[in-house]
């Protein structure tokens, strides 16, 4: 009797097309869950309507600037009025721990300082006097220069202020993000005798729209009555214009902004200050010193 062959048993011609579906369905599951995630993204950005905050330097106090001669250093106490708006519906803004404010002169530090530490709610307006002092070597050639400047009633005065701020979307707390600002005063004075009137301004810097939405067509705004104008950055980078002083100011990198504000007279600092009174007395607005 000859031996029984094996029995043949057909292949699983759908086994390949099992794994193609498996694959098909994982891509699918993903695409699905990206424009879901991409449609809440949406959804919050036109429903929070994000706008970055604004900041300018409405004016300044200097109360001491002594020159000494033995030694080439100059001592330097001012206060900066620093107006700071949110004009967000939905979006408060914590000032943290760790800023550095500093004022130059043609690259060399005069005095330095901090913000304070506080919560901006909705379409806030806050008025900060910053208090800054320092001591600094000061050569004669910069002492010329200043005088020449103070003759032409032209000082050029730098202002850097870093922040960590925290975004809080109604009582949920977001990434904590950067500000850096670079304010480039031109004054017509420094001296204690009288307050400086700031003639011009340029400013700088990196804003909350810019970090959080990555758009490129979101700039530092403002409503005041300076009607700042939008310009290209023709400037190299603002590390590379601070004055090279570890001691005295450290910050991250700046996202080159810029927008030109030009100042026409007191009359307008005294538009805003009446504009930032009326806010307060409406319970938005409220002025700290540090």
């Amino acid at each position: 009797m000859g031996k029984r062959s094996a029995p043949r048993y057909p292949e699983d011609e759908n086994k390949g097309g099992g794994v193609c579906c498996c694959l098909c369905g994982c891509c699918c599951f993903l695409l699905v869950l990206l424009a879901l995630l991409a449609g809440a993204a949406a959804y919050l950005f036109y429903t929070m309507k994000p706008k970055p905050p604004s900041y300018s330097v409405s004016k300044m106090a200097v109360s001491k600037f002594d020159f000494s001669s033995s030694d080439l250093t100059l001592y330097t106490k001012l206060v900066a009025t620093v107006r700071a708006e949110n004009p967000n519906d939905k979006i408060g803004i914590k000032y943290a721990d760790g800023s550095h404010t500093v004022v130059s002169y043609r690259g060399t530090p005069l005095c330095s300082g901090k913000l304070p530490t506080f919560f901006q709610g909705h379409n806030n307006v806050t008025m900060l006097e910053i208090s800054m002092e320092g001591r600094h070597g000061f050569g004669s050639g910069l002492q010329e220069a200043l005088e020449e400047s103070e003759k032409a009633g032209n000082v050029p005065l730098d202002v850097y202020v870093t922040v960590p701020v925290q975004l809080q979307l109604d009582t949920y707390d977001l990434h904590q993000i950067k500000v850096n600002v670079h304010a480039a005063l031109v004054v017509d004075s420094i001296s204690p005798k009288k307050p400086p009137t700031i003639k011009s301004a340029t400013y700088q810097g990196n804003d909350m729209a810019t970090q959080t939405q990555e758009v490129s067509h979101a700039i530092i705004q403002s409503e005041s009555p300076f009607q700042p104008s939008y310009v290209k950055d023709p400037q190299p980078p603002i590390e590379d214009q601070m004055p090279h002083d570890s001691d005295v100011f450290q910050g991250p990198p700046f996202v080159p902004t810029t927008f030109v504000l030009a100042v026409p007279n007191a009359a307008a600092t005294a538009t805003v200050e009446k504009a930032a009174a009326k806010a307060k007395k409406d319970g938005r607005g409220n002025t700290m010193k540090w």
